[in-house]
């Protein structure tokens, strides 16, 4: 039960975080980074998804735009 606290925990800051009313956006991992069009941004995970570089996701983009939070791969 730890585990799903934690993921909810996780889910709900990466909720929070992500801009409201902003639609979620294809990006393509690279590394520890995230490019979504032509910037690149910080990764962060708001599920339990195992990805690598060059996998194409989904992310929502956080209010001070330094961190994409990968939501869907």
């Amino acid at each position: 039960m730890n585990g799903l606290k934690r993921l909810e925990a996780a889910i709900k800051t990466a909720v929070s975080k992500a801009k409201k009313g902003r639609p979620a956006e294809r990006g393509i991992v690279q590394g520890n980074s995230v490019l979504v069009g032509t910037k690149l941004y910080a990764k962060q995970l708001a599920t339990d998804l195992s990805v690598a570089s060059g996998d194409v996701v989904w992310v929502q983009i956080t209010d001070d735009e330094t961190t994409a939070v990968i939501v869907g791969a």
